[in-house]
């Protein structure tokens, strides 16, 4: 298993399957290992690129739960991602976003319902 020392900081790292520094390392083990390609999908819309992680002997280690974790990029005019978990566990995850922006005073976030953390 490769493994980074250190997170990307950029671009959208999956926190998973906590986050926070609840347990080592900071944020949990998705954002550290290698991902499986395993679907690609295209038409007029755009591309649909998808990823998987599973258990392993080494997540074991550090987290004793069987696991599934699906990445889905939806790329087009609009761009989505949907994170897909199973197994039998509690979490906590996050889609842990690093947006280089100019001026915050002009940043506006929209579609979040009504309650939200910010």
């Amino acid at each position: 298993m490769v493994e980074r020392q250190h997170a990307v900081r950029g671009g959208v790292p999956i926190c998973f399957p906590w986050f926070g520094p609840f347990a080592e390392p900071n944020h949990g083990f998705a954002r550290l290992l290698p991902w499986e390609f395993t679907a690609h999908r295209e038409d007029a819309n755009g591309v649909e690129l998808t990823f998987t992680l599973r258990d392993t002997p080494e997540t074991l280690a550090s987290w004793p739960h069987a696991f599934t974790l699906t990445a889905r990029y939806k790329l087009g005019k609009t761009c989505t991602i949907e994170l897909e978990a199973q197994g039998y566990y509690s979490i906590t995850s996050a889609l842990h976003t690093y947006f280089q922006i100019g001026d915050i005073d002009h940043i506006r976030v929209s579609g979040l319902g009504d309650t939200f953390i910010d």
